[in-house]
């Protein structure tokens, strides 16, 4: 399913092997035959099973030999290029480079502007991105939407920025609609143009609006869905449900696709501005997972909305919400310096401390202090609301 084209399947998991590799520093699927394929045959006895092993190497490898064989890039579908689908593979060439030493990403990202530019650019002349190139006929293919559009604008941004940015305002005006209410919908395609499978304009615009750091976009845009696309808590997640009606009784849009209801919308939300292009611009480097951090979180009964060390003060920044199920919750804080001390604090008031590797809590706080079997220190509280908490070292 690898040696050659499919990059709908293909990008996308070279992409997200990279991005696992780089976010958690675990190297499992740099080893060798450590990304296998299993074909099992509907016909024991006449045609053999076959087993396919890949890595994370021999997989951008397969890819970019064929950027180099054809720098446009290759098909998903028979005889169409997809400018979108081709752009995920750049995460993963820029995940290798950054963790195995290579340095493919330049010339393909290069090569590939170029043979675009040379069949017609990335955008037709009304400034919408280009869906697919076809083959045989020679031809770039437009369709105009808001999916078309967000959805390549989102993922190249990391590695084109000044084109996207550029572009985004043409594309704001042209599909996003505001409403008296302060909320705002995406206008959605023809319905004779439309398939449940293929379309989450909004979804999609979305998370283009939050990538840009468009917050007024995407907060009115979160707004109207919370308003419109029927919100709902599920066993302690929250989405929006699918939905393959595309208007109301009002006449406006709410079409939910599983892929907007359950991810995009999701992602729109907690995104950061330029975060996709920070990740894939500034990837973690092995002192990061040197630093301390949080572990054994209860999650879905606890969800963390911010866990970052800053390296500067020495300070390990948590804060923490309720999820599914409020109260009394414990979790560890791993890679402490035991040679230093640190102080705990709890919005703003000291509950503890941390002296040697030996923890000490305040008396009349309502967190408690411990230790872990390995050694890693444990906070138990109690979250009812909103938890901001600061370890942070004093020496």
């Amino acid at each position: 399913p690898l040696a050659r084209e499919n990059v709908m399947y293909s990008g996308h998991l070279l992409a997200s092997v990279g991005y696992y590799t780089m976010l958690f520093g675990d190297r499992k699927y740099t080893e060798p035959g450590s990304l296998p394929f299993d074909h099992e045959t509907i016909f024991p006895g006449w045609v053999n099973p076959e087993k396919y092993k890949h890595d994370f190497t021999s997989l951008a490898r397969l890819i970019h030999d064929q950027y180099v064989a054809s720098p446009m890039g290759f098909i998903c579908e028979p005889n169409a290029v997809f400018l979108f689908c081709n752009g995920y593979t750049f995460y993963g060439f820029r995940f290798h480079d950054h963790i195995l030493g290579t340095n493919w990403l330049p010339s393909v990202a290069k090569n590939f502007k170029q043979a675009w530019k040379e069949k017609g650019d990335l955008l037709d002349k009304d400034g919408h991105f280009v869906e697919a190139y076809l083959i045989v006929q020679d031809l770039n293919c437009v369709q105009p939407s808001a999916s078309f559009d967000a959805w390549a604008g989102t993922w190249m941004h990391a590695w084109d920025r000044d084109a996207i940015e550029s572009q985004y305002p043409v594309h704001v005006k042209r599909w996003v609609k505001a409403l008296p209410d302060g909320t705002a919908y995406v206008e959605p395609r023809p319905q004779s143009t439309w398939s449940l499978q293929s379309t989450s304009d909004f979804g999609h615009f979305a998370l283009y609006a939050s990538e840009l750091g468009d917050k007024k976009t995407v907060d009115a845009m979160l707004a109207y869905a919370e308003k419109h696309l029927n919100p709902t808590w599920n066993n302690g997640a929250y989405f929006f449900p699918r939905n393959d009606d595309l208007l109301n009784e009002k006449g406006l849009p709410v079409l939910v696709t599983p892929l907007a209801g359950n991810a995009l919308l999701a992602l729109a939300r907690i995104n950061v501005p330029n975060g996709l292009y920070t990740t894939f611009n500034q990837p973690f480097s092995e002192a990061h997972f040197n630093e301390p951090y949080i572990h054994k979180v209860d999650y879905p009964n606890v969800l963390v909305r911010k866990a970052v060390y800053n390296s500067e003060t020495s300070t390990l920044i948590v804060r923490l919400t309720p999820g599914y199920s409020p109260g009394k919750t414990t979790f560890r804080v791993n890679r402490l310096d035991t040679r230093r001390d640190w102080e705990i604090l709890e919005n703003g008031g000291t509950v503890g401390w941390l002296r040697r590797g030996t923890p000490q809590g305040k008396p009349g706080t309502p967190a408690a202090l411990g230790l872990s079997e390995d050694g890693a220190l444990e906070i138990s509280l109690e979250l009812n609301g909103e938890v901001r908490l600061l370890v942070r070292a004093v020496n």
